[in-house]
């Protein structure tokens, strides 16, 4: 279902409120409370996030050392291959 655009959405009245939220301040308070709960919630959701996100970073870069210690095997691998092969070839002359 798509959310219509800020400047088309209503306020809600006390009654289409989630249960919970009914109380006997009235409809403003009540939104006002409901709001406040809602904003706790997504400061929670985005705190959790940030710290999967750090995990997240933390394996990446983990990644990458290893792939940057590989390389440096590889290119000192090779380096002895022509090393041995300059040699080998050295006698056959």
């Amino acid at each position: 279902m798509a959310v219509p655009p800020m400047s088309t959405r209503k306020t809600p009245s006390v009654s289409e409120l989630p249960e919970g939220v009914r109380d006997e301040r009235g409809g403003a308070e009540s939104f006002d409370a409901f709001m406040r709960a809602s904003m706790r919630r997504m400061e929670k959701l985005m705190e959790q996030q940030a710290a999967r996100n750090r995990v997240v970073l933390e394996v990446v870069q983990g990644h990458n050392a290893r792939f940057e210690r590989i390389e440096a095997r590889l290119d000192e691998t090779q380096s002895m291959i022509v090393e041995i092969l300059d040699i080998v070839r050295g006698r056959a002359r």
